[in-house]
């Protein structure tokens, strides 16, 4: 478990950034949703193992459940990982979610697949190094990484 505690309660503070600096209405959400649409045309398995590295409140987990057996969740704060639990609930799917940060993390398996959708921006610069090497190992061999931030796409 961890003290991290996510800043921006309810997203307010970054929803009205959002609100402002968007080039264009629903920028921030289209955005997301053209990189995953792309990125899920390398998944062709539906038992995948999925690991979300900073879930939230589990707002990926409906998305890709038709390709989980199971979804493991990262979320160092407490709050949005009860929110995330559930969710998983709702959707009824497996998902273990763990109270700790993606690099405190020990996992014994390999996944699949491995979400980092709009969290490395919150990453220290100098924890990025650390952060990619995480990432290579524990991605399964063949597996498919899917890293989103802002500016993942244009109009």
């Amino acid at each position: 478990m961890t003290d991290y505690t996510y800043p921006d309660k309810g997203d307010s503070l970054t929803s009205q950034i959002i609100d402002k600096k968007e080039p264009f209405e629903r920028y921030w959400e289209k955005s997301e949703n053209e990189v995953l649409s792309h990125a899920e045309k390398f998944i062709d398995q539906k038992d995948a193992s999925i690991l979300d590295i900073g879930c939230g409140e589990g707002r990926l987990f409906g998305r890709f459940k038709p390709y989980a057996s199971k979804i493991t969740g990262v979320e160092p704060d407490e709050a949005r990982r009860e929110k995330a639990v559930e969710e998983a609930e709702s959707i009824e799917i497996d998902v273990d979610v763990r109270s700790e940060g993606f690099l405190d993390a020990d996992f014994e398996e390999k996944f699949d697949i491995i979400l980092c959708s709009h969290v490395i921006q919150h990453v220290n610069t100098s924890d990025l190094e650390d952060l990619a090497l995480g990432l290579r190992k524990n991605l399964s061999e063949g597996g498919l990484l899917i890293i989103t931030t802002s500016h993942s796409c244009s109009r």
